[in-house]
């Protein structure tokens, strides 16, 4: 028994190395890290500069929204291979879904993060597509990528457990607008007007209802979860889209850790609390936004997204400061050092701790806090390197050398 396993996963390493060998020279374009090592694995894709087509109106946050969803899977042990703006473009895109196809295992689990603008076709009204970096909205299947065709890359996935996050600009429909305007007839050089077709884009209507029917009808183990927005839902105060700061409070805190609080996060928690949480984080004035999911699994609540969920970095202050204070009573540090490690460590809690300082004194404070929360992060340092560079930080401190 134990030798049969041995042979199946030593199976399973080479032919995933072979494969990726393989993949690496087909798509020599593109470069992905490898992935043998893990289980999990994540494409994540945002567009905000739409550099082709100057009618496609940019976003400000798509980009952001990816580097910091890629940034929030990658510390939870997921591969994550990021195309963003002028990545983005649609052989990228179409190269990275074959290579998940060639190398992972139906053992595996697979992430799709898409932030950007969608669009219907003028011509063909029911046909969407994502618009990528390079998308001509005057000929759309050319370089863009019709969402009819997603739900055959993602089934090409042979993975177990794919869960798909949109949050698109479905919302941004593209459509034909006439105009008049005077002209000059090139063979009778007389004037005249004539009628020209633009095109531009609307911020209108919801993510088509059967592109969740599909993904989940022809990929089996796929979990969709869309949100449609428009440039409503792209808050400045949040510095990201509505669904995806969710996404991200989700992601980077224990927020979304509900019943035992084992610090895991299961599927069925991540979409409880994005629909619990996003009707707060609409600005005021926009219409209430609605995630829709669709599944086609019957363990969301079996199925953990991340089994490591990061420590609140409040949580973790809290935690420097018993530390702190203990060092302190067992003569590890100074009270002097305890007070001013201390005190720098409230400027990264309470923004008030600096009130009436000037500007240069809160720049000390600050930097000095991130001084002292690098020394008490790592694991690997022992307690008395800590009270040492502690001890250090202050000296510096106070000799105006921070």
């Amino acid at each position: 028994m134990y030798i049969e396993a041995t042979i199946q996963l030593i199976d399973k390493v080479l032919r995933k190395r072979f494969l990726r060998l393989f993949v690496v020279i087909a798509f020599s374009c593109v470069s992905f890290t490898s992935i043998a090592e893990t289980e999990k694995h994540a494409l994540v894709i945002g567009i905000s500069d739409y550099f082709f087509d100057q009618t496609i109106k940019d976003l400000k946050y798509a980009d952001k929204d990816a580097i910091a969803v890629g940034e929030a899977l990658d510390q939870l042990g997921y591969d994550v291979h990021q195309l963003t703006n002028k990545d983005a473009t649609r052989i990228n895109i179409l190269e990275a879904f074959r290579h998940y196809a060639s190398v992972l295992d139906e053992d595996d689990e697979f992430v799709l993060y898409f932030s950007g603008h969608g669009a219907r076709d003028p011509v063909l009204p029911n046909t969407t597509f994502w618009l990528t970096n390079d998308a001509d909205t005057n000929h759309l299947d050319r370089n863009a990528i019709r969402v009819s065709h997603l739900s055959e890359y993602i089934a090409g996935i042979p993975a177990k457990r794919k869960l798909v996050l949109l949050d698109h600009c479905f919302s941004g429909d593209v459509e034909l607008e006439s105009s008049t305007v005077p002209a000059t007839d090139v063979a009778s050089g007389k004037s005249k007007d004539v009628t020209v077709t633009t095109t531009k884009v609307v911020f209108k209507g919801p993510i088509p209802k059967n592109l969740r029917k599909r993904l989940v009808r022809e990929a089996a183990g796929v979990v969709v979860i869309a949100a449609a927005r428009g440039l409503a839902f792209e808050s400045e105060d949040l510095q990201h889209g509505v669904f995806t700061k969710a996404l991200l409070n989700a992601l980077t805190s224990r927020t979304a850790d509900s019943g035992i609080k084992d610090n895991k996060l299961s599927l069925l928690e991540l979409i409880q609390y994005i629909n619990e949480t996003i009707d707060s984080l609409t600005p005021t004035g926009a219409p209430k936004q609605k995630i829709r999911t669709s599944e086609s699994v019957d363990d969301s609540a079996d199925w953990i997204i991340t089994a490591n969920l990061p420590v609140d970095s409040t949580d973790q202050i809290a935690k420097y400061r018993v530390t702190i204070k203990l060092w302190a009573q067992q003569k590890k540090i100074p009270y002097a050092v305890r007070q001013r490690t201390l005190d720098a460590l409230s400027t990264a809690t309470d923004s008030s701790a600096l009130a009436g300082l000037p500007p240069e004194q809160q720049t000390k404070w600050r930097a000095l806090a991130e001084y002292v929360i690098a020394t008490m992060k790592p694991q690997s340092s022992t307690e008395a390197m800590k009270t040492r560079a502690l001890i250090e930080l202050v000296e510096d401190f106070d000799q105006g050398n921070i």
